[in-house]
């Protein structure tokens, strides 16, 4: 048996961090919107004779093997695909290579993205049948305990759902809002990653830690976070391009406010740059400190802003926005279907 799962990762448009229990019961009508794209986690199981686990890490340059999974110490650099296996405890041994599209660190939801097509991919393998809902909660669980402090669920949405999204988040969990962005907003949208990857741990524990202390400061700036959000989905839904374009700084303005590390990394410099060669907005992806920022552009200035990054040491990253998200397949010629 050969199994293979992809997941797309993600841009963030507006509401980052809104997803992160408790701060989305911090505020009213906490959303986050976000958009899946074709940077892919991609992961390919072969069943093998025996217990013995093979696991092969492309991107992350990590390799393990183990007689089974009653000798399956924790690895460096593969944790969290550890935690997973652990969780599904396939019967059959498997060798499983790992691989995604978004650099290290990019802010994009690299990481959570693997999760959701592993757990995909496991849950085929073992079969294991497992809602979106409880796979969510699982892959959520699985990386905090593996990062040690809490995360978000947006990234696992956008894997699994794919498209536009809308979540609203408050007492109950997420609910997920479908959108059709208008216009030519994908023409317009740049992604440019700074070059110096990010820990998302780092910036969140340090908005949380300040948001649970009761700062004034930060817990403004967390209202305006929500704000820019909800404003930007409905823009996005009547394909008002200057709203969205004027949402996009709003969101970023009172990002800035929630941490002073969200900036660092370059990106604050790099979004600097890119509004003087003719950006008409951008803010970081993810947490920030790093990785990936996003920019709108209108098409005719943006060899201009590629120019005027292009000694910063970073690179632009093509993509394009996707409907579907996680696949699994059965490579021995079963068709792939969604989960």
């Amino acid at each position: 048996m050969i199994l293979e799962a992809t997941a797309p990762t993600r841009i963030d448009l507006a509401g980052g961090s809104l997803d992160i229990w408790p701060l989305n019961l911090l505020v009213d009508g906490a959303v986050t919107v976000n958009v899946a794209i074709d940077l892919y986690a991609r992961c390919r199981l072969r069943a093998r004779k025996g217990k013995g686990v093979r696991i092969e890490s492309r991107d992350g340059r990590r390799s393990a093997s183990f007689s089974s999974l009653a000798h399956f110490p924790p690895r460096p650099g593969l944790e969290l695909i550890q935690e997973l296996v652990r969780q599904f405890a396939p019967r059959r041994g498997f060798r499983l290579e790992t691989d995604c599209s978004a650099p290290a660190g990019s802010g994009l939801g690299g990481s959570s993205a693997l999760a959701v097509a592993l757990a995909g991919l496991l849950g085929r393998f073992t079969g294991r049948r497992m809602t979106r809902p409880q796979l969510i909660v699982l892959c959520r669980d699985l990386e905090a305990r593996v990062i040690r402090t809490s995360t978000g669920t947006q990234d696992y949405i956008a894997a699994l759902h794919g498209g536009w999204n809308a979540v609203w988040y408050g007492p109950g969990g997420p609910r997920i809002e479908k959108l059709k962005a208008g216009g030519n907003l994908e023409r317009r949208m740049m992604l440019y990653f700074t070059g110096r990857s990010r820990a998302s741990a780092g910036s969140n524990r340090d908005i949380l830690g300040r948001c649970l202390e009761g700062d004034k400061r930060t817990l403004a700036a967390l209202d305006g976070v929500a704000a820019a959000a909800r404003d930007m989905r409905a823009a996005l839904l009547s394909g008002d391009g200057p709203g969205i374009d004027r949402n996009l700084r709003q969101e970023w303005k009172w990002r800035q406010k929630l941490s002073p590390k969200v900036g660092q990394g370059g990106v604050e410099a790099s979004i600097r740059t890119a509004l003087r060669a003719g950006a008409v907005a951008g803010k970081p992806c993810g947490a920030g400190g790093g990785g990936c920022v996003l920019l709108l552009c209108d098409p005719d200035r943006q060899d201009r802003v590629r120019r005027a990054l292009g000694g910063g040491g970073g690179r632009f990253l093509r993509f394009r926005v996707v409907k579907r998200g996680l696949r699994v397949k059965n490579l021995d010629g079963q068709a792939g279907s969604p989960v």
